[in-house]
């Protein structure tokens, strides 16, 4: 669907695990990644974008997992996964035995580093060719919450800790709910929202825009201004909103 040179994001991709014993950790997390497909994100945007998603990639260990999900107009009808993937169903990719435990963490780390590689590289494949056009006219963020929301709720018993990030330029347009105009306040925005519960309590998300340069500062301000408060009301923890930064990400992944 999006079709960007795949050896542009084969040269940013950066596999720089900080250390073993994050990669053997069994605790069980699982990062939800929430990625915009709808037709107001530019194409160059998207290698931001995974560039995020190979910084979530390479800081999960091998008992972790990570979901993409679309956001789009089908956000709520057709909430389908773009990709799925839990490390320890694929564990022989990496499970590899030495002649002791030294020799054989270091053979799971090279062989862990590999699988990851690809595994950001299947993500893109799986986005360029997944055909949701028929979507693409809207951008609706918060069906995609609830949905995830949903999956999440689903999971709870399986992982320790459970988080999202969203890409996206946060330009809610959805046509059975909040259409977010330029003209309007931030005050009636607030009152367009579906009364619902969208985010679970506590739950940490990460917003990451992509580059935004049809977006004036005071318009991304004013969005950045709704969320803020859209995730206070939820009682989610927005642990960053920022245009391409890490800063902050690793919270995504820490257990408590």
């Amino acid at each position: 669907m999006k079709n960007l040179f795949t050896l542009s994001i084969l040269c940013i991709l950066s596999f720089t695990f900080t250390s073993c014993d994050a990669l053997f950790k069994t605790e069980k997390k699982r990062v939800i990644v929430l990625l915009d497909l709808s037709s107001s994100i530019e194409e160059k945007v998207y290698l931001e974008y995974y560039e995020k998603i190979d910084f979530i990639v390479s800081n999960l260990g091998m008992n972790d997992a990570i979901s993409v999900y679309p956001i789009d107009g089908g956000s709520i009808t057709s909430f389908q996964p773009i990709m799925e993937s839990d490390f320890q169903q694929d564990k022989k990719q990496f499970d590899i035995k030495g002649l002791n435990k030294a020799q054989s963490d270091k053979l799971k780390k090279e062989a862990f580093v590999k699988y990851c590689q690809k595994l950001v590289a299947d993500i893109q494949a799986k986005v360029n060719t997944v055909d949701r056009s028929s979507y693409s006219s809207n951008t609706d963020i918060i069906g995609a919450l609830q949905n995830a929301s949903k999956d999440i709720e689903d999971k709870k018993d399986i992982y320790q800790s459970q988080s999202i990030l969203i890409l996206s330029d946060m330009m809610q347009y959805a046509d059975n709910g909040l259409k977010m105009c330029a003209t309007e306040s931030i005050e009636n925005w607030m009152s367009k929202l579906p009364k619902c519960k969208a985010v679970q309590k506590g739950m940490p998300v990460a917003i990451v825009t992509g580059s935004q340069a049809n977006m004036n500062t005071e318009m991304y301000s004013k969005i950045q201004n709704f969320w803020t408060q859209f995730f206070q009301i939820q009682g989610a923890e927005l642990i960053c909103y920022n245009s391409a930064q890490n800063t902050s990400l690793d919270k995504l992944f820490k257990i408590e």
